[in-house]
C-alpha cells in the first residue's frame, strides 16, 4: 500500500529485503544476534536515501533501539508512515470502502502519530476504554497463546464494536492480536482490521 501511494506521488522507492526487525531478540536478551541482524540490514541501505519509512511502529522502535544502544553513528532519517504523512503533505485519497474507522494505538507508537491520524483521517471514531493492549506483543503471543488469547478478548469486553466497523493500526503484530480478539466474539467476527497505509 505504501509503495503504491508513494509511486503515485512521484517518489522513487527502494524495498530492500530486510526480513524481521528482531525486536523479540532484544527483549529476550540476545543482544549479539539483534545487533548483527541490524548491521546486516543497514548495509543494504544506500546512504543517499532521503528517508526510510516504516509501516509498522514496532519495527521503527526496533531500529531506534539499535541506534540508541549499539550504533549512534547511524545517520538515517527514519519515519513512521503517519509521521511521513505529516511532513510530506502528500496528497491523500481515502478509500471509501472503509468507513466507521477505529484506531488502535500500538504500545510502540507515540502520541504524535495518534494526533496526526486524528487530523488526517475522516470518519475516525473515538471510543473510550479502547487503549488496552492487543495481547500479542512480539513472541509473547506465540509462547503464551492461551493467555494472549484471553488478553485479546478482554480488549473488546468493555467496548461496542460493530460488524461494519474497521479497526486501523500501525503495527502488524497488533493486527494479529486484534483479529485474535475479534474472532472470539460472535458479533465482531466480520470486523476488518487493516494497516493505516491500506486506507489510501
Amino acid at each position: 500500500s505504501i509503495l503504491n501511494l508513494l509511486s503515485r506521488n512521484g517518489y522513487y522507492v527502494i524495498v530492500p529485503n530486510f526480513g524481521c526487525c528482531n525486536i523479540n531478540s532484544y527483549f529476550e536478551g540476545d543482544f549479539d544476534y539483534y545487533k548483527k541482524s541490524w548491521q546486516k540490514k543497514i548495509k543494504k541501505i544506500s546512504q543517499d536515501v532521503d528517508f526510510i519509512i516504516f509501516d509498522c511502529d514496532t519495527c521503527l522502535k526496533s531500529f531506534k533501539i539499535y541506534v540508541d544502544k549499539f550504533d549512534k553513528n547511524v545517520n538515517l532519517k527514519c519515519l513512521s508512515f503517519t509521521e511521513f504523512l505529516e511532513q510530506s503533505n502528500i496528497k491523500l485519497t481515502q478509500n471509501d470502502d472503509y468507513s466507521n474507522l477505529i484506531y488502535h494505538k500500538p504500545c510502540h507508537a507515540n502520541q504524535v502519530s495518534s494526533n496526526i491520524l486524528n487530523t488526517r483521517i475522516k470518519n475516525l471514531k473515538n471510543i473510550e476504554n479502547f487503549n488496552k493492549c492487543c495481547g500479542f506483543g512480539s513472541l509473547f503471543g506465540l509462547k503464551n497463546f492461551k493467555l494472549s488469547k484471553k488478553i485479546a478478548k478482554s480488549k473488546f469486553s468493555d467496548v461496542k464494536i460493530n460488524p461494519n466497523d474497521t479497526i486501523i493500526t500501525s503495527c502488524n503484530l497488533c493486527r494479529i492480536g486484534l483479529l485474535l480478539g475479534l474472532s472470539q466474539i460472535k458479533e465482531t467476527k466480520n470486523t476488518k482490521v487493516i494497516n493505516v497505509s491500506e486506507l489510501f
